[in-house]
């Protein structure tokens, strides 16, 4: 399944070589499955401590700062560049991750809270990601093409 998948993104390669390659990492893993297994309660809490800043990043955007409203069109053509931000790039979301993302580390390995990171990351990350996007002026855009659609 693996080849198969592989070989589907690139057309070019010759089966018998992705097939061993893709062979022997399973072996290996295989071989280190007591060491996988040990570690894979750590590799979920990691994973998921990561992902709480991002759904709640997408959440807020979507739900309190864009009011349920994206312009699907807009997105995939750029036309207005009402999605746009920063050359393409939405720094504030990234800098509201990496807050999100150092507070769930710390609270979770370092200093862990009685009560669990999740609830609070996502909050602190939802209160972060809004007011900068206020602060930094960001969601005026989005206010601004409703009211031009309106008039």
């Amino acid at each position: 399944s693996a080849t198969i998948s592989y070989l589907a993104i690139f057309k070019k390669q010759r089966f018998w070589k992705v097939a061993l390659t893709i062979g022997i990492i399973c072996i290996c893993g295989a071989l280190l499955k007591d060491w996988l297994l040990s570690n894979f309660q750590g590799f979920l809490i990691m994973i998921g401590s990561l992902f709480i800043p991002v759904v709640s990043i997408m959440l807020t955007d979507y739900y309190l700062l864009k009011r349920s409203q994206y312009d699907a069109s807009e997105i995939i053509s750029g036309e207005n560049k009402l999605y746009w931000y920063r050359n393409g790039t939405n720094y504030v979301a990234y800098i509201s991750f990496i807050i999100g993302a150092g507070f769930s580390y710390y609270f979770t390995y370092v200093q862990p809270l009685s009560i669990g990171t999740t609830i609070v990351t996502f909050l602190l990350t939802c209160v972060v990601y809004s007011g900068l996007m206020k602060v930094t002026g960001k969601i005026r855009v989005q206010e601004e093409s409703k009211e031009s659609e309106v008039i």
